[in-house]
């Protein structure tokens, strides 16, 4: 299994998920850590949504997403 990490210009750390979670805000697809702010990315058709980790997951989301194949 293959992981797709990224940097950005702006030196973010991007790492998308092998597997998408379904949550609150849609089908979270991303993680990236930008300075010591930690998003989700929500994907909306052709878009991608960054929202606060800790306002898309709860502890228990994000322990599950990791199990389930992130």
């Amino acid at each position: 299994m293959t992981r797709t990490v990224e940097h950005t210009r702006n030196q973010a750390l991007i790492i998308w998920a092998n597997r998408a979670f379904l949550g609150r805000y849609g089908r979270y697809v991303a993680i990236r850590l930008k300075g010591r702010n930690l998003s989700v990315a929500v994907r909306h058709h052709e878009m991608l949504q960054w929202i606060p980790a800790h306002e898309a997951l709860t502890g228990r989301e994000a322990e599950r997403w990791a199990r389930t194949g992130f």
